[in-house]
């Protein structure tokens, strides 16, 4: 026992002078600290004034920017889709009349069955929604004269090799996400340089007649317009994670003036 007092005593003993060696260090280099800032007072406080005086502005600022000026995003994006479903029927549009016969248009609706694609911010499906649009682009075209295929109906999988179907003009249609929501607006996609023509004529369309921003044309070697040896785009119609262009592209609406927008850069393209 008495072995053991003593190993503790001397243990304590060499943590109190480690201690007392630290502290001895310490307080001599806080006198140095306090002598240079003494004897040296002419090179930092001229400097660390205008510190002083640029933060409290930045302080300033940021205090009236924060309760004057900013409005919050969710109150800017507020959008309703309760009564999304209560639509039972479209209400009648009046077209442009076209003429396409002898065109054959490929509409690809992107994703589908198994890959349902994006989710929008009001809870519906990417599959669906572009698969709404290449229905409605359907209608059009038949009325206009022209052969339509669509890459897959509604629900249904089909694989990218399968998409690559034979026609004059091929047009896949998508919704996508971002992780950014301010990202929004359409894009046109091509993968050749013998689409680009085309990609123009769509995105020249599109501006006339769609009320999202334009994100201009964008080349990218997508395997759907990729493995095609015709023209054929793209299209992003918007970003689902935009509360924006969520709301437009469940619109009937404005499906309907995207949809003639796409009709409009056809015949554009063809003329």
């Amino acid at each position: 026992m008495d072995n053991f007092t003593e190993q503790l005593k001397k243990v304590l003993s060499a943590i109190w002078k480690f201690i007392q060696f630290i502290l001895k260090y310490l307080l001599i280099g806080a006198r140095h600290v306090l002598k240079f800032l003494n004897d040296k007072k002419h090179l930092y406080a001229i400097p660390l004034f205008y510190l002083l005086i640029t933060s409290l502005i930045i302080f300033v600022a940021v205090q009236v920017y924060q309760n004057y000026i900013y409005e919050d995003v969710e109150d800017t994006y507020t959008m309703d889709f309760s009564n999304l479903d209560d639509v039972e029927e479209e209400p009648e549009y009046d077209f442009a009349s076209y003429d396409f016969d002898g065109v054959h248009v490929v509409i690809d609706p992107g994703h589908g069955g198994y890959d349902p694609g994006a989710v929008s911010q009001s809870g519906l499906l990417e599959e669906n929604i572009v698969f709404e649009y290449a229905d409605a682009l359907r209608d059009r075209l038949l009325e206009s004269n022209a052969e339509v295929t669509l890459t897959r109906e509604l629900e249904e999988s089909s694989e990218l090799d399968e998409r690559g179907i034979e026609g004059d003009l091929f047009i896949s249609l998508h919704s996508d996400t971002f992780e950014d929501p301010g990202i929004h607006g359409y894009t046109v996609h091509y993968a050749h340089d013998f689409q680009i023509e085309f990609a123009e004529a769509i995105t020249d369309g599109m501006a006339v007649h769609s009320p999202m921003y334009e994100r201009g044309i964008r080349e990218n070697g997508y395997q759907v317009i990729w493995q095609i040896d015709y023209p054929g785009v793209l299209v992003e119609l918007g970003y689902l994670s935009n509360p924006i262009d969520d709301y437009i592209l469940s619109s009937y609406e404005y499906k309907h003036e995207i949809v003639e927008g796409l009709m409009l850069g056809i015949s554009n393209y063809i003329d």
